[in-house]
């Protein structure tokens, strides 16, 4: 939070008010010691009484909004920091402290018009730089998030967080080669960091570059032989590839260590699906739906197909709209294909 040390002389305001400008900065000063020092109710109380004497003083104003943020009462912030900039436009850092209080209240889109005029003022603002980046992810403009990423990254080019944000980002929004090439920038300056495999195997497997992501998860299981989620992306690569028989003994051998585990359940499911074994998949996609999965409309999808495959078309047909009920896509193109009347 940006908090102001210091107030302008009040000799001006004197002639106005006849009040002592020497009460007004007693109350100020008083009211800076007592926030510095995480009393920001008293502060706040301070603040209070040198409006009293001059409410025409932006910058008390602006105080006074900066201890009630630290109070967390964002909404009368906001009404602060209102004041200080109609009173003084040149008041740059209220620009800032005013998106944080209406991100507080979830009003991003006057939060981020505020960065952006602090950022008009300030351009090489890294803290601003940085929070509108994370505003702008959760407001889902990623254009905007990765510019100022990448100006961050230009800024701090061995910041090997803002290299995590950036793959992160393309990772979310897609572009699979952005933070394949991301990752590969993490790899060459952290080359003992195996952790970047394992991400770096998920984007390559999104990719469809499943040997690739096969040499990482390698790489990171010499180091981490037992970590399940790496297995489990190997026998992901394995499926995806069309090598059923290897990636069941995988998945068969994570569930024999996590017998509750619904969507290695569906996994295993699927697999016996692939390999034509339609009874055994039925029971055990059952099993994960009963397991309660984290993807259950995948399971229902499997069991659907599975049902299908021996003849039970109305079952069948009530998985996948189960399925579909649950947002698997694909459970509607099974249900336009074999289930209309």
């Amino acid at each position: 939070m940006r908090l102001s040390g210091s107030i302008v002389l009040f000799t001006t305001f004197c002639s106005f008010t006849g009040l002592s400008a020497q009460g007004v900065e007693d109350w100020v000063n008083k009211g800076l010691k007592q926030d510095s020092a995480g009393q920001s109710q008293q502060a706040v109380e301070s603040f209070s009484k040198a409006i009293e004497l001059e409410p025409d003083l932006a910058v008390i104003w602006y105080n006074r909004g900066v201890a009630r943020m630290h109070l967390k009462q964002a909404s009368l912030a906001v009404v602060d920091f209102n004041k200080a900039v109609f009173l003084d436009t040149s008041l740059t850092d209220a620009y800032f402290n005013r998106h944080l209080a209406y991100k507080a209240t979830s009003n991003y889109m006057f939060a981020m018009a505020d960065l952006d005029e602090y950022l008009k003022r300030r351009p090489g603002d890294v803290t601003a730089l940085d929070a509108r980046a994370d505003l702008a992810i959760e407001m889902k403009e990623f254009d905007v998030a990765r510019k100022d990423l990448e100006t961050l990254h230009t800024l701090a080019p061995e910041n090997a967080s803002l290299l995590v944000r950036l793959a992160e980002l393309c990772s979310q929004t897609g572009d699979h080669p952005g933070a394949e090439k991301w990752y590969n920038e993490l790899l060459s300056a952290y080359p003992d960091e195996v952790g970047f495999y394992l991400s770096r195997a998920y984007v390559r497997t999104a990719a469809g570059n499943y040997s690739g992501s096969m040499d990482d998860i390698n790489l990171y299981l010499l180091r981490q032989p037992r970590d399940a989620e790496a297995l489990k992306l190997k026998a992901d690569n394995y499926f995806y590839n069309k090598q059923f028989t290897e990636a069941e003994g995988i998945y068969t051998a994570l569930l024999g260590k996590d017998s509750s585990n619904g969507s290695l359940w569906a996994d295993y499911g699927h697999c016996l699906l692939q390999r034509g074994e339609f009874v055994k998949a039925e029971e055990i996609l059952t099993r994960s739906i009963r397991s309660k999965a984290d993807s259950p409309g995948y399971a229902y999808l499997g069991r659907g197909m599975a049902r299908y495959n021996q003849g039970k078309t109305a079952e069948a047909c009530q998985d996948w709209e189960k399925g579909k009920m649950l947002g698997e896509k694909r459970a509607s193109e099974y249900l336009d294909k074999h289930c209309k009347k």
